[in-house]
């Protein structure tokens, strides 16, 4: 923090409500602009309760929502912040405080439009001074001058090229599937998955929290969007079953379950979590081989594993052929970001760079890395992320064509305030 801090009162009774522990407050115009995609730790504000510090700073929207305890980000123009002890801030007696540097006026009076232009085309290439010599960049960009209409075109500009991407990213999906490559990428993802299962069994939506036991026949059933009486007698495949969470909670509501997973350590721990019943086969399969199930199920459950295969769609049709007519296939899938979601976005960014980043890491430096920068509680939900090399992302557009053709209809989203897709669609007859 520099010298020339100064001090600002925020008024608690501004402050929005975002989601869970959340709250977002539009700064004043002393405070500098934040951190954002590509300075995502650029912001240097300090946010105080009464004479309390609180932080860290620059914390995942996410983890603010979720967790709370006092992380903020102060992200472009906005605080993102939670309470100490997460108290909505108009209902707490405590003043709340920002330091924040003095901000420097923007520009330099010194320096007019042709010497900022000409230090532009030097930053991004020299030689295009000799070409640009006497051009000012307006003439280069031609087209409205006013800053909305370029920003009009340029949100334009992205959705055309955002559409472009997911028409190609679709298109390749059909393409690659049997390169060389793709394989041994399958190969590091079933080993990444089988660390996982085996070395960091905690999270927060599994079976080793025992407050996950008693909620987990909820959230199962807003999923499929069908009561818990439903599942009684009903046969389910769990496809991809990872450690048994779900396949427990179906056996848990009454219904007889086969459920499959590639992981040596997955299938393990499954076997061990659904011994005490006896509707329960756990099996080891691959979900791209040919699965020897007639169409039998009244549910096939699939969550998320299609878009870590790298043949999504023949994933799909192997165990869609299993749903008997009139029965039902749920699926949880990653979604391309919402186009209004910057948080999304800067989300998607963060992995890549993560992933990028700790790529010539071991599994054990990852895990070890993620648990001392994300903490325990999230080291699993990071590693899945970081570790995992192939990570499709899919519209609901372009689910609901790929069911329609495997003689899907009635496709519908369920949890629709969750970034993840969960889908929902029912095999017609005939």
């Amino acid at each position: 923090m520099r010298d020339d801090a100064v001090e600002l009162a925020i008024d608690p009774r501004q402050a929005r409500h975002d989601q869970g522990f959340c709250w977002i407050v539009d700064l004043p115009a002393q405070a500098e602009h934040g951190d954002d995609l590509d300075n995502p730790a650029r912001s240097e504000l300090q946010l105080f309760e009464d004479s309390a510090q609180l932080g860290p700073a620059h914390a995942d929207h996410n983890r603010i929502r979720v967790v709370g305890g006092g992380l903020y980000s102060h992200w472009k123009r906005q605080l993102y912040f939670s309470t100490s002890d997460n108290i909505p801030p108009a209902a707490s007696r405590r003043k709340i405080r920002i330091r924040v540097p003095r901000r420097v006026a923007d520009g330099n009076s010194d320096t007019g439009p042709a010497e900022r232009n000409a230090s532009l085309i030097d930053a991004i290439a020299p030689q295009l001074r000799q070409v640009a010599q006497g051009m000012s960049l307006d003439m280069l960009a031609k087209g409205p001058t006013s800053s909305e209409q370029r920003i009009e075109i340029l949100e334009r500009k992205v959705e055309y090229l955002l559409d472009e991407l997911y028409a190609a990213k679709s298109q390749l999906r059909h393409l690659t599937p049997m390169s060389e490559t793709l394989g041994k990428l399958r190969s590091y993802q079933i080993s990444t998955f089988d660390f996982q299962w085996g070395r960091l069994p905690y999270h927060d939506a599994f079976l080793s929290n025992p407050e996950w036991r008693h909620k987990a026949a909820d959230d199962l059933c807003a999923r499929l969007d069908r009561p818990p009486e439903w599942l009684r007698d009903k046969s389910v495949l769990d496809c991809g079953c990872g450690p048994g969470r779900h396949t427990w909670t179906f056996a848990s509501l009454g219904a007889r379950v086969t459920a499959f997973d590639t992981s040596d350590a997955a299938v393990e721990t499954a076997r061990r979590e659904t011994g005490m019943f006896d509707g329960v086969t756990i099996e080891q399969r691959s979900i791209l081989d040919p699965l020897p199930y007639a169409p039998e199920f009244d549910l096939v459950w699939c969550y998320g594993v299609i878009h870590h295969t790298g043949d999504a769609y023949r994933a799909l049709a192997n165990i869609a052929a299993c749903v008997r007519p009139g029965g039902l296939i749920y699926l949880m899938v990653y979604p391309e970001p919402e186009r209004t979601n910057a948080d999304a976005y800067r989300y998607y960014h963060e992995v890549y760079v993560l992933r990028r980043l700790t790529r010539h890491l071991t599994f054990e430096q990852k895990a070890e890395l993620l648990k001392q920068v994300q903490g325990e509680r999230w080291a699993l939900s990071w590693f899945d992320a970081i570790s995992s090399e192939i990570n499709d992302l899919f519209t609901m557009e372009e689910l609901t064509q790929m069911l329609a053709w495997l003689g899907f209809s009635d496709v519908r989203r369920t949890m629709p305030h969750e970034h993840s897709l969960n889908v929902t669609a029912i095999r017609r007859n005939g």
